[in-house]
């Protein structure tokens, strides 16, 4: 399935990490191959023409201000999608964003979307058609197949900004000419559409072995001169697997947005692991997550591929971080994304009442939940960020043993912050692109203005961050302390969480530069926080550990422009 990298030396943490990640892998491709008996001729052809023809990687690395100006110098942008994976769509979200943002007003196409069915799509943008009878006139369960929500926020997003929308699907059979009749008839319509509007850009996201040249642009290369008409295409491609390996950086840094020869486009927003693994996830859950059904009917049916998946990924942390574990079966995991839902499973589970709160009050707010009593685990949504964070949050639960009940408002607050920040360390050895946002990046998104919940965790998370700096430079406790542990309870958690994560960051960032010991990081997997005055301490011992690092030049602060 992927040809490996010639190995390099591996030293201190990031060669482990890279062991780990190649490790992960081939075990994953290994599952798969497992799975799927042999891709159809026709299809395998199509996707072998696609290796051939990537284009080669000049070896410079875009900001996202130099991405902005070359998708805004071309008139059609193709942008590959992997179906299964959520990250290809949100970053096509993100270019979409950069370019309205910049001043333009782009068109939106999608593979998504028949192209027989664009009067059902312009009524549902329009509001004439709901989403449940728009998906039904498309047959979009039999047809797609992949999951609708990624979608639902690209056209949501639309119709925000009053932007069209174009389908570009078609099912001209399943014979050998089939991948590029399709190709023909997308290409006519993003013609057409350019050729009726010169002045708008066209984004289009289709499948990613779409991008070949021998595909899609060869077709739509015709497609323009037959129109007579003049245009830019820009291919953006997504994750490339080669190419992902040989960007690995020192020290652990990957290049984000890789220009590739012919003046085409790389972003690398999902490693290989991951995006494999939403593969396995669309094969195992295609029916639930395509119907955009928030419950399965059935929790049980859903537990027997999600534990092991957990307690695989709670080993592979715990083994980088050398923490030991005892022989333990894996836990109990459900798939559950409503709270009733959740209540009614717990309930007939003889769960306590105080279990049962917890669980809706997690599942309510979009966030999964841990009862370390019954070692079982709830997730919300199926993902791999979320099964590493549980993974993390199972590993911390187990090895810690008690569970605090903070005396203060304080330790309340920090024990929280503390919890995320292990959480996204932990995750972020499973998948190291996750993002969490500094100072630098709060302030440019704040600037591109922003309203509703979003903007007010952003505000807050610069405030405390601007806070913290102060106190921990003067040690004045009343300029920090009061004004953020008496917020309210939706607050409190959008602030702590955005804490732990920029915190479970910067923990990440050193582990991989080896700026202090793993075996001091492990000490907290196995801390309760469960004396008064704990979580307060630990929280600021670390944040001075992090800063006598940095003063020795053994941690670099990353404050660099990101997608």
């Amino acid at each position: 399935m992927r040809k490996h990298v010639e190995r390099q030396a591996s030293d201190g943490n990031f060669g482990r990490w890279l062991d780990l990640q190649r490790d992960m892998q081939s075990v994953l491709e290994a599952r798969l191959r497992e799975r799927l008996a042999g891709e159809p001729p026709a299809l395998a052809r199509y996707r072998r023409a696609y290796e051939r023809q990537f284009p080669t990687w000049t070896g410079r690395v875009l900001s996202p201000r130099r991405l902005t100006a070359r998708l805004r110098a071309a008139g059609i942008v193709l942008v590959g999608d992997f179906h299964s994976l959520a990250q290809s769509q949100r970053t096509a979200m993100r270019l979409l964003r950069r370019l309205v943002r910049a001043g333009e007003r782009p068109v939106l196409a999608l593979e998504t979307v028949p192209a027989d069915n664009q009067a059902d799509l312009d009524a549902h943008l329009a509001g004439r058609l709901s989403e449940a009878a728009f998906l039904a006139r498309m047959d979009y369960l039999r047809r797609w197949g992949f999951a609708w929500a990624p979608t639902r926020g690209l056209l949501a997003y639309a119709r925000r900004q009053g932007l069209p929308v174009l389908g570009l699907n078609s099912l001209p059979g399943a014979g050998p000419g089939a991948l590029g009749a399709r190709d023909r008839r997308a290409a006519t319509l993003l013609a057409a559409h350019r050729r009726a509007h010169p002045d708008r850009i066209l984004l289009a996201l289709v499948g990613d072995y779409h991008l070949a040249a021998g595909h899609l642009p060869a077709a739509l290369d015709a497609a323009l001169a037959g129109a007579g008409t003049a245009t830019r295409v820009l291919r953006v491609f997504q994750n490339h697997e080669p190419l992902y390996w040989r960007s690995l950086a020192e020290r652990g840094r990957l290049a984000e947005i890789m220009e590739l020869d012919g003046g085409d486009l790389l972003i690398q927003s999902a490693t290989p692991f991951v995006k494999l693994q939403s593969y396995l996830h669309w094969l195992t859950f295609r029916p639930w997550l395509a119907s955009g059904r928030a419950a399965p009917p059935d929790p049980g049916e859903l537990q027997e591929d999600l534990g092991p998946e957990i307690d695989a990924a709670m080993t592979r942390i715990a083994r980088f971080l050398r923490i030991p574990m005892l022989s333990q079966a894996p836990p109990q995991v459900y798939w559950i994304g409503q709270a009733d839902f959740a209540l009614r499973v717990a309930r007939a589970s003889g769960w306590r009442e105080d279990e049962i709160a917890l669980a809706q009050a997690s599942l309510s707010r979009g966030e999964d939940c841990y009862l370390p009593d019954r070692d079982l685990a709830l997730l919300g949504e199926i993902n791999q960020n979320r099964i590493a964070e549980m993974a993390a949050r199972v590993l911390h639960g187990r090895s810690a043993g008690l569970r605090p009940r903070p005396r203060t408002l304080a330790d309340d607050f920090y024990l929280r912050v503390l919890s995320q920040a292990l959480v996204f360390l932990g995750s972020k050895i499973i998948n190291p692109l996750r993002k969490s946002q500094d100072m630098v990046v709060l302030q440019r998104l704040l600037a591109e203005g922003g309203a509703g919940r979003w903007k007010r965790r952003a505000e807050l998370l610069l405030a405390y961050l601007v806070a913290e700096e102060r106190f921990l430079a003067d040690g004045d406790p009343d300029r920090f302390v009061p004004r953020f542990f008496r917020l309210d309870a939706e607050a409190h958690l959008d602030l702590t969480t955005a804490i732990g994560r920029h915190l479970g960051c910067r923990l990440y960032d050193a582990l991989i530069q080896d700026a202090f010991d793993r075996f001091w990081l492990r000490e907290l997997f196995f801390e309760p926080f469960h004396l008064e005055g704990s979580p307060v301490r630990a929280y600021f011992e670390i944040m001075e550990h992090l800063a006598a690092t940095q003063r020795e030049g053994s941690l670099r602060r990353r404050h660099t422009e990101r997608l």
